[in-house]
């Protein structure tokens, strides 16, 4: 009997035959391509995420030192100070400053005057000089300087 049992044993490996090597490459060279494709995708997505998240967390941020002068800008213009100005001869003269809001009440109430004509230069463009622009210094804080809505 054993050798009838080895004997079926040879007839089970003939009836399974090696596979055709056409339906064998196509599937072999289809997944290859769809796993590239995947990671290709898949790494894609990485990347355009990341540098979406670079942009709003980092790149497109409004920058402090910026945001701390406008609301220093902003502060100055609400409140009444006094400051000094270089004048070009050297001497310098205190001037007072008040809230925006309240210099456009003053204009109102004054009327704006049309600013005055352009002077005519004989002098050519090259020789003249150019007007000297007043330094500013502030000398006083918003303690020494009157109340919000007092009229100076």
């Amino acid at each position: 009997m054993a050798h009838g049992a080895h004997h079926h044993e040879s007839h089970d490996l003939d009836e399974n035959p090696d596979p055709s090597g056409g339906p064998t490459w196509f599937w072999s060279i289809a997944g290859s391509l769809m796993c590239i494709a995947t990671i290709f995708a898949v790494a894609t997505i990485y990347f355009w995420s990341e540098s979406a998240e670079v942009d709003a967390k980092i790149i497109n941020q409004p920058h402090q030192e910026v945001q701390a002068l406008r609301a220093a800008q902003e502060a100055t213009l609400a409140q009444y100070g006094r400051y000094t100005v270089a004048l070009a001869d050297g001497s310098e003269e205190t001037r007072i400053r008040i809230p925006i809001t309240r210099a456009f009440e003053l204009l109102l109430a004054e009327g704006i005057k049309a600013p005055p004509a352009p002077v005519a230069v004989s002098a050519p463009v090259s020789a003249a000089k150019p007007a000297a622009v007043p330094a500013v210094k502030t000398v006083a804080t918003p303690a020494q300087a009157p109340a919000h809505g007092a009229k100076p």
